[in-house]
């Protein structure tokens, strides 16, 4: 595959940078894994494109028919904007094994964690096309537990057995076709836990869809990992931050290769219009709806950049207006 020296380059890359996060899961079923800058790593493997923490672990599968897509989205903040890469496979190759109820695995033999390869792995059932939601665990009253109701989708379990499984807090594990992240810290059950942690809500997840639609995936492929790099305009915790321009310039290069055509043309075509002074209401509207919020979110980043203020305020002002018509 001739990308993959540039993703395993980039996928190491981020992987040491505390700024970046990365993410597997569907609509309303996610792992996530943050390394925090001064936390000790127990496994680095980086080169092997594998890591982990004593909050979690992570590791990518990256096959040849891998296709990352670089993509920037509008936030609902007018002032920021999302950004990412989904890294797809074509949907006939993406599909998991959508077990619809609660199912006993085994020994997880494939842990990150090999202290772990002993324990009982269960698929919790959310039929998830993606993704294989899992948990891991050697707590034989949770093992008994989760026997019981064996066959049972996730959703349809009691409040009881699902609360019961949270104060147990066993390890999650979401494996995709692309990696598995494994999430060894405590469920959060008052607000989400700094690094690695998963989300499992039901009234997304039953949605049956792979992601959000504002990220423009092409029509015939499907997300199984997704890299977070830092937003320049916000940290970790997702506070406000001066606009941070070297981290703007590291995604922007990520853009430019993998972005699409269509979006890139736009936000090319944009820069130098603006730049040149041109007319605003003689730059035509994009036609798609991922074309129309690369310009908005490139009008967005302009407003952020000193060699564009003069010019953009007008365009911003038009363009944010024109969207409400």
């Amino acid at each position: 595959m001739s990308d993959y020296p540039k993703i395993a380059a980039v996928l190491e890359q981020h992987l040491n940078q505390s700024t970046s996060s990365f993410s597997i899961g569907s609509f309303g079923a996610i792992a996530e894994f943050h390394h925090i800058s001064d936390e000790p790593v127990i496994t680095d493997k980086t080169n092997d494109l594998t890591m982990m923490t004593k909050r979690g672990g992570i590791r990518f599968e990256i096959t040849e028919n891998t296709r990352p897509i670089a993509y920037e989205a509008l936030s609902k903040n007018q002032h920021r904007w999302q950004q990412g890469v989904a890294f797809c496979l074509p949907k006939t190759e993406a599909g998991m094994n959508r077990r619809k109820g609660l199912t006993e695995l085994g020994a997880d033999k494939e842990a990150i964690d090999s202290t772990q390869s002993d324990s009982i792995i269960f698929d919790m059932g959310i039929d998830a096309y993606n993704i294989d939601f899992c948990i891991r665990t050697r707590d034989k009253v949770l093992i008994e537990l989760l026997r019981q109701f064996e066959g049972q989708p996730y959703d349809k379990l009691s409040d009881q057995v699902k609360a019961e499984i949270i104060s147990a807090s066993p390890c999650r594990v979401v494996i995709s076709k692309l990696g598995r992240i494994e999430v060894y810290q405590a469920i959060g059950k008052e607000k989400t836990p700094q690094g690695p942690h998963t989300h499992l809500l039901p009234k997304l997840f039953s949605k049956k869809i792979t992601h959000s639609a504002n990220i423009p995936i092409p029509e015939g492929l499907v997300p199984c990992l997704m890299l977070h790099p830092g937003n320049p305009l916000l940290d970790n915790s997702g506070k406000n931050i001066p606009f941070d321009l070297s981290l703007f310039n590291q995604f922007q290069e990520l853009l430019t290769r993998w972005g699409l055509s269509e979006c890139n043309e736009v936000k090319k075509a944009l820069f130098d219009a603006v730049l040149s002074g041109s007319d605003v209401s003689g730059f035509s509207k994009p036609i798609s709806r991922e074309a129309r919020a690369t310009l908005r979110v490139t009008l967005r980043q302009m407003c952020q950049q000193e060699q564009f203020k003069l010019y953009v305020d007008k365009w911003s002002e038009y363009f944010e207006r024109l969207s409400l018509s």
